[in-house]
Formats: structure tokens, C-alpha cells, sequence
């Protein structure tokens, strides 16, 4: 049969997973392009394949990313399939656990959140005894990330190891499953399935144990039939009706079951061959003379075959087993021992074949995955005596002799440099701060996430990842109030130099500080924080300076603020502004315009004494004059005292939803398009240097006032938005604040290539946030108005925040935003004409919210 290879994204090193001595090719290979919608790329697969001119007559899921693609493509093309109906749930382990209960069957008690504060109140409203609780990736394979959790702080580090990160399966984790610890030997139940009728090829027994740090090692596995143990029946009986829930008629699955308290319990289940570079069809073969691989290849195409095929393995010829090797040592691989090989190979009857999996030279981890084995050897014996014991004498030879393993030694520095490596620590790694530190890992950086508080306080920001994102960290440091504690574990690993300390978003910015100073990198310090962080003192400190400085007053008394109201300002009473917001906050997030005492009060209560969407506790509320005028953003990054401008844009602001600051989009501008800006980039420089900012990114919000420039804040991190601008900025001027935020940390010549001032440009470039105008729920988006949206000549990029179906808020601020849009274009005059139409659609005819 000819095979046509079909991939289902970027896989990257999923591609080197092919097992040793496999010599084939294919005639054709096609890679769903993900950037596109997935009904266009699902079309754009289908046309490629039609094009052949070859009569396909089965689509395979070879791996776990690839099931959902196969139902899509086999079900369009008419062949044997088992559909999309139910795909969600054969995909995604918190569905099919819901489908296995719907089912009337046991199923594991579990969560699914992205929110740490969903967790910890579903855990303390459970309150298992004794404390054991598993966490997840939602998308995962071979144990990837599988953490047995014994008290709530374990859950919450692994919580924050997972969320975010790209697992095994190259997926990016946006949920964790928090599930019940279910006690008991886990087995394997291997199937293969025709129009409903489900063959049982293999059931194997794992052998997993705690080992390296990791819960839930797998040792190996070892070959079952159906007579060898009184549960094995009730196993596949119950595997039967899962597979049933879930939809499947037609191919082969790879359930994991636990006997848990005398009744099985569903792990997972694959709509797939069971994995392993499938290196246990030779063991299989030898058992029980079929294997699950030529099974499945019967069930599609040789009904006559699979009929021949036993229901359940009953009649063995041999006991067979796979044992995974187990890695205990970091460090540089050099060598298998040899005397060891030659004992397994020639001296033990039960051998069949082996694979190594490391690579003399290469760095090399402790095992804790099926990502992170060793390698393997193949057992099969006539006698169950002679196997268990040539895998036990295997077990002890990888604990002490079989891998000759260099670790790096201080006494030996060329050693250690042969494998030493970078780190980049970015604290709280949200919005932005996910696009830096994503930056950073592609040029090769390790990727230390900190986090500057309790995950719980972060709740708001966690899901502020951007779109499509594809990040990993390598290490995860959960808070700790003990800043020495924390610089110690950024710090423990001789393999690798932490080169920075930066802060990802707004929260991270006084951590990041002081951090940085305990290290001695590169740092602002820590004696100008409080002014960086704190807006009251940030604005007395631009007073100080001898710049032009916002008049406010800071209180936790409404009695005292109505006081300095009315003798600082004097406000008119046909003429009463003033600004009322949080001390410690972002994206207009309750900030107020008052026009009367009453209002003042009103927006006080609104604030002291509530947590903000940074998590931060309002413990005091900022009240301020009111600025008329334009804003501007001036984007900077610095490095040694030199402050380099990367964009300046104009804020679309306007009253919306009873809120009087919605951003409703904005505009780059170089320093020619509008006369202020010059004068708005030199004092901003100036503001910079009264806060102690020499290093790094910072963000600021500035009213051109009366004809002069007035800081409104500052923030020492880059613009936020989720990093949305990054490529509108790229467009326009060639550069970003991310990229030269990195520059100017790492490369002293790279940034001094930067221009001092955005004075040219390629294009015209904005971001445009689009308004909800409705609390409700999102019945749908209006997909003429959304098509119109998309075949603009500006338009580049689409994301929505809100979901069909899901509650919707009115846009208040830049957490209630409905979506944004990106236009780009070298016509100013279409880009606007493009902007002026979306603003219309968005109030009429965009959202359908009921």
C-alpha cells in the first residue's frame, strides 16, 4: 500500500521519535498550517491529498496528536472513521472522564481549571483523606508531568510547573486536571475495533514506581493473558463499555486502567496503538503470535483477518516484557558499559533485542518521563522464572554500572563548560512577559518562571498568554517571602549561569528588582522600587525632579481627600474633575472620572480595600487632577543610562459602559507626525532617570496638558497587551521593545544599533480592542460582519477573548475587552477608513449577545 505522511502541526521533536531499522518512505507529506482557520487548513489538507488521484482507503492516527485530525479527514473523505462527534472526548482527559461517569461506569473524581483559586476551593470543599491528589497536563502522553500531590502547596507548584508549558506532545498547556489518587496496579488494555465489535490484542501490567523525584516512573511492562489474574476479565469487560462512551467503532485504542478498591477505573484512553516507538510488537508477537499494529491495519482493510483474531489473549507461547531503562545520573553521556551489554546480550535467554536511546557527547537527564528514558531492552522466555529474573539483574545493573555518565565537577571547569548553559529568570512570565521570555528561549536561554505571589493572587493574570504561543519553562519557582531563598533556587544548578533577572508584567516588577541586586546582574536596584511601583510615589518623585508632576494626594480617608479636593484643586462647580484610582494597578482597571463629591465617594468605596486584577490588595486609594488632553505611550528600553525610544504611540481613549477611559485602540507615530512628540520623548527620558531606571524595558503613559507633558505612570516593564504590538511595531519600524529589551540585557553593540528615536517608518500600523456594549451571554459572532472584518486590506490578525456560549461583560477596562484586531497598511487613508468601519460593526452587528 502506498503511505502519504500527514502531520498535524509543528511537531518539531516528535519527528526524531521513529524506532531504529525502519526504512520507508512516503509518497506524499502534508503539514496542517495552524495559522489558518481549521476548517480552511482541514480544506487545504483535503485538496492536497485529492490532488494524488489515489483511491485512499483508511486515514490512521499514528500518534496521540494525531486522533483529532484523523476523524476530521477520514470522516470528510467518506471512509471508515468513528467521526468528530465525540472527538473532544477522546482527545481531552477531562471530557472523557465525563463521558466514561455519563456512562453509568466508574469514573475518577476530577477538575479541570486554568485558575489556581478554582483548585484550591475544589480541593478544600473535597478534603481527600489521606491527602493524595493527582495533577496533569490536560494534553499529555507517558506520564508527562503526571505529579502525585501529597499536601495543597505540592498542587500549587504543580499547577504552575504545568500551566503554560509546552509538554511532550510539543501541545501548550492552557488547563490542568486535578483528579482523585486512585491505589492499585495500573494495567494496559490493548484493542483493536470493527463496526463496534472490539478485540482485546494485549493487556499488560506496568511496572511504575517513584523514582528521580517523578511519582509515576514506568520501569517496564509485562504481557498479560487472560487466565494470569482474576481481574484481567473485569478489566476488559469494563474497557469494553469505555470505549463504547467514547464513540469508538472503528481502529485500535490504548486504555490504562486502575484496579482500584476491587473495581476498575479509567486512567485514559488513546484513539491510537499503544506507544513506545513500538518496540513491544516483537515481545507480543512472541507471546501470543499477533500484535496490536497488524491488528489494526485488519480492522480497516481484511475483514476476514480480524474475524480470525481471538477476543480476548488467552493462548500464550512465551512470557514477555519491556524493560524501560532508568537513567539516575545528570550530566554528559559517554558510553553503555560494555561488560554489562555483553551479559545482557549473550548470557540471558530471555534477550530479544534492545535501544538505546542517548547519544555519546549529549546532555543527558534523569528519567522521570517517557520522554527521558534510557532506552530499552526486549525480554520474551518460555519460562515466567527466567524473565523475572533476567529483569531484575537489568534493574540492578542500571542503578550502578550500566551508563557511564560524566558529571560536571568545579575541580574540572572545561568540563563544565562542555555543557553549561544560560538562564533568563522572568517573573511573573503573563501577557508580555510570555513573549519575552518565548524570545528568549528561542535563542537558546533556559527559561526560569518566578512567580511573585501566591498563585491565588494571580488568578487574573494566568491566563494572559498570548494566542498560539508556544512556551516552555525549564524551571518553575514558586513564591517564597524569603528573597535569599528564592535567589538560591535560581541558582543551584552547576550546569547552568543565571544571566538575568527580568520582570514579565507588572507584578514582577519589584521582585525582579530585588532579586536581580541580591545576584549582581544587570539591575535598577532596589532604592527607587517603591517610586517604580507605587504611582503616588512615582509621581512625587517626577515632582522632585523639578519636572512637571500630576497634583494628587493619597488616603485611606474620604474625609481627608474631599479636603485637599477642595483646597488644592478648587474645582468649579460646573467644572468638578477629578481622577480616582487604585495605588498598585494596570490597564485603566478603576480608574474613575469624577464630576462631584458624591461621585469621589462613590468611586472610593469602589476601590479601598478590594484585590485589584493584579492581585494586589487596594490598601489605599490615589486621587489626582484631571488632564486634559491627548495620551501617548513612549516605549523605551535602556542600558546603562541610555534610553533608547522603540514606539510612541496614541491612545484612542473614550468614555464607554459608564467607564471613562476605555481604550479603544492605538497608533504608532514617529517623531515627525505630530510636533509634541519630541518634546514628549524628552521629558519622558528625564521621568525615567528620576526612578533609578537604567536597565531595561519601561512603558509610559504620558498627557500631552496645556501644552506641556504630564507623566500619568510608568511601569519598568514592556507595553503589555499581551505583546498584541509586537507585530504591528515590527511592520512600522522594524523593531520591537521585546526584541530590544533583550539587546539591551545581552548585547551592548546590538543596542547601540538601535535608533535613539522612531523616525522613519515601512508602514502605518494599529491595534484596535473591540467593546462589548452588553452584559449577557455571547449567543454568536456575526460571521458576515466578521468576514467583512477579514478581507480588509489592513487587516492582519483576529483574536477573540470571549466565547460563544460564555458569560460577556460590558468593556470597562482592558480585562473586560471583547477581542483586538490588527491593521496594517502603507495607505493611511485605507487604515483609517478600515478602523472607522470595524468601530461601526463592533456597535452593531458584531457580537449577538442575548
Amino acid at each position: 500500500l502506498k503511505v502519504i505522511c500527514v502531520l498535524s502541526g509543528d511537531l518539531k521533536d516528535l519527528l526524531d521519535m521513529v524506532p531504529e531499522g525502519l526504512d520507508y518512505t512516503f509518497i506524499a507529506t502534508f503539514v496542517m498550517d495552524t495559522q489558518k482557520t481549521k476548517e480552511d487548513a482541514l480544506q487545504e489538507l483535503l485538496d492536497h491529498i485529492s490532488d494524488l488521484s489515489l483511491n485512499v482507503r483508511a486515514v490512521f492516527a499514528g500518534a496521540e496528536t494525531g486522533v483529532e485530525l484523523a476523524d476530521q479527514l477520514s470522516e470528510a473523505m467518506h471512509v471508515t472513521t468513528n467521526g468528530t462527534a465525540l472527538s473532544e472526548e477522546r482527545r481531552n482527559k477531562f471530557a472523557m472522564g465525563e463521558a466514561v461517569r455519563q456512562a453509568g461506569l466508574r469514573a475518577v473524581k476530577q477538575l479541570k481549571a486554568s485558575v489556581w483559586g478554582e483548585i484550591k476551593t475544589w480541593i478544600e470543599e473535597w478534603q481527600p483523606s489521606p491527602f493524595k491528589v493527582i495533577v496533569k497536563p490536560m494534553d499529555s502522553a507517558g506520564s508527562d508531568d503526571v505529579t502525585l500531590c501529597r499536601s495543597m502547596d505540592d498542587v500549587q507548584l504543580a499547577f504552575g510547573n504545568i500551566m503554560g508549558k509546552v509538554n511532550g506532545l510539543g501541545i501548550v498547556n492552557k488547563a490542568v486536571l486535578v483528579q482523585e489518587y486512585l491505589e492499585g496496579q495500573e494495567y494496559v488494555v490493548d484493542m483493536v475495533s470493527r463496526d463496534g465489535q472490539h478485540k482485546v490484542v494485549a493487556v499488560w501490567a506496568y511496572d511504575r514506581r517513584a523514582a528521580n523525584g517523578a511519582g509515576f516512573v514506568c520501569f517496564g511492562q509485562r504481557l498479560l493473558a487472560l487466565q494470569d489474574e482474576p481481574q484481567v476479565a473485569a478489566i476488559i469487560n469494563y474497557q469494553r463499555k469505555v470505549v463504547d462512551a467514547l464513540g469508538i467503532r472503528h481502529g485500535p485504542t490504548h486504555g490504562e486502567v486502575k484496579w482500584c478498591r476491587g473495581e476498575p477505573v479509567l486512567v485514559e484512553v488513546g484513539a491510537r496503538c499503544h506507544g513506545g516507538d513500538g518496540l513491544w510488537v516483537k515481545v507480543a508477537n512472541e507471546c501470543f503470535g499477533q500484535n496490536q499494529v497488524e491488528a489494526t491495519i485488519f480492522s480497516y482493510l481484511d475483514e476476514e483477518r480480524f474475524n480470525a483474531i481471538p477476543a480476548e489473549p488467552t493462548l500464550r507461547q512465551a512470557y514477555g516484557a519491556i524493560k524501560w531503562l532508568i537513567n539516575y545520573q545528570e550530566g554528559m553521556f559517554e558510553r553503555m558499559d560494555e561488560e554489562c551489554m555483553s551479559r545482557i546480550t549473550s548470557q540471558t535467554s530471555s534477550y530479544r533485542g534492545h535501544q538505546v536511546f542517548l547519544a555519546p557527547g549529549k546532555h543527558v537527564i534523569k528519567t522521570q518521563t517517557c520522554f527521558s528514558w534510557a532506552g530499552c531492552i526486549i525480554l520474551a522466555n518460555p519460562s515466567q522464572e527466567t524473565l523475572e529474573t533476567d529483569y531484575g539483574m537489568i534493574e540492578e545493573m542500571e542503578k550502578t554500572s550500566l551508563f557511564h555518565v560524566k558529571s560536571p565537577s568545579a575541580d574540572c571547569p572545561d568540563e563544565v563548560t562542555a555543557i553549561k548553559s544560560c538562564a533568563v529568570a522572568v517573573v511573573d512570565p503573563f501577557s508580555t512577559g510570555a513573549v519575552l521570555a518565548f524570545e528568549l528561549s528561542q535563542l537558546g536561554y533556559k527559561i526560569y518562571a518566578v512567580y511573585s505571589s501566591n498563585l491565588d493572587q494571580l488568578s487574573n493574570l494566568q491566563n494572559l498568554v498570548p494566542q498560539g504561543l508556544s512556551l516552555s519553562f525549564d524551571k518553575v519557582v514558586p513564591f517564597d517571602s524569603n528573597i535569599a531563598t528564592l535567589a538560591a533556587k535560581l541558582t543551584d544548578s552547576p550546569l547552568v549561569t543565571l544571566s538575568a533577572v527580568l520582570a514579565g508584567a507588572e507584578t514582577g516588577v519589584e521582585l525582579a528588582d530585588q532579586l536581580s541586586e541580591l545576584l549582581g546582574l544587570r539591575s535598577n536596584g532596589t532604592n527607587h522600587s517603591e517610586e517604580r511601583r507605587n504611582k503616588f510615589a512615582m509621581g512625587e518623585a517626577v515632582r522632585h525632579a523639578g519636572l512637571r508632576a500630576v497634583k494628587q494626594v493619597k488616603s485611606e480617608s474620604i474625609d481627608e481627600i474631599e479636603k485637599w479636593i477642595h483646597e488644592e484643586i478648587k474645582p468649579q462647580q460646573d467644572d468638578f474633575k477629578v481622577i480616582v484610582k487604585p495605588m498598585d494597578s494596570a490597564g485603566s482597571e478603576g480608574v474613575t472620572l469624577c464630576r462631584s463629591v458624591d461621585e469621589v465617594r462613590a468611586a472610593f468605596d469602589s476601590i479601598l480595600g478590594k484585590v485589584n486584577n493584579l492581585g494586589l490588595l487596594n490598601k489605599a486609594v490615589l486621587v489626582q487632577e484631571y488632564l486634559e488632553g491627548q495620551e501617548y505611550v513612549v516605549d523605551m528600553v535602556s542600558r546603562d543610562g541610555q534610553h533608547k525610544v522603540v514606539a510612541v504611540w496614541a491612545y484612542d481613549r473614550r468614555a464607554a459602559n459608564g467607564a471613562g477611559f476605555v481604550c479603544f485602540g492605538q497608533r504608532l507615530l514617529t517623531v515627525q507626525d505630530e510636533p509634541q512628540v519630541a518634546a514628549i520623548i524628552n521629558y519622558q527620558r528625564k521621568v525615567v532617570d528620576a526612578l533609578g531606571i537604567r536597565h531595561g524595558p519601561t512603558h509610559g503613559e504620558v498627557k500631552w496638558c496645556r501644552g506641556e507633558p504630564v507623566l500619568v505612570e510608568v511601569g519598568a516593564r514592556c507595553h503589555g497587551a499581551e505583546g498584541a504590538w509586537q507585530q504591528v511595531a515590527q511592520a512600522v519600524y522594524g523593531y520591537d521593545q521585546v526584541k530590544s529589551t533583550i539587546k539591551s540585557y545581552f548585547s551592548a553593540e546590538e543596542f547601540d544599533l538601535i535608533p535613539d528615536v522612531p523616525s522613519t517608518r515601512q508602514s502605518f500600523g494599529r491595534l484596535l480592542f473591540l467593546i462589548l456594549f452588553q452584559d449577557g451571554l455571547l449567543q454568536r459572532v456575526n460571521e458576515a460582519a466578521l468576514a467583512e472584518i477579514e478581507s480588509m486590506d489592513s487587516f492582519v490578525f483576529i483574536e477573540l477573548f470571549v466565547k460563544v456560549g460564555g458569560p460577556v461583560k460590558k468593556t470597562v477596562d482592558c480585562f473586560t475587552f471583547g477581542g483586538l484586531i490588527k491593521l496594517i497598511n502603507s495607505d493611511l487613508n485605507q487604515l483609517v477608513a478600515d478602523y472607522d468601519r470595524i468601530r461601526e460593526l463592533e456597535s452593531t452587528a458584531l457580537f449577538i449577545v442575548v
